[in-house]
């Protein structure tokens, strides 16, 4: 199952699993408390579109430290996972940082 972060107008509503991006912004709009995506636009005074992007997981630690924080990153994409890591554990890249996907 893939694991895809949904948002509409700009806000992120957060990560969400299915077979397809559609069953994630399904779950996402049950979630809401919704039937379907269908039904949770035709209740918006302003309905965007939602838009899915295909997240993985992953986690980061430190060295000798019993701290560990599962994060999400794009697929696909520029991006340093590192540093990712590092802001999720809300430390500075570092020598000992690890990040390993899920």
């Amino acid at each position: 199952m893939a694991h895809f972060e949904v948002s509409a107008n700009g806000t992120v509503f957060g990560i969400y699993s299915g077979e397809t991006e559609q069953d994630a912004r399904d779950a996402c709009a049950v979630a809401a408390g919704h039937d379907s995506e269908d039904e949770l636009i035709e209740r918006l005074e302003s309905p965007g579109e939602f838009e899915t992007v295909q997240v993985e997981a992953w986690k980061a630690w430190v060295d000798g430290s019993n701290v560990e924080v599962e994060f999400f990153a794009p697929v696909d994409g520029n991006f340093d996972i590192a540093e990712a890591g590092a802001r999720a554990l809300g430390i500075e890249v570092s020598e000992e940082l690890n990040v390993e996907r899920v």
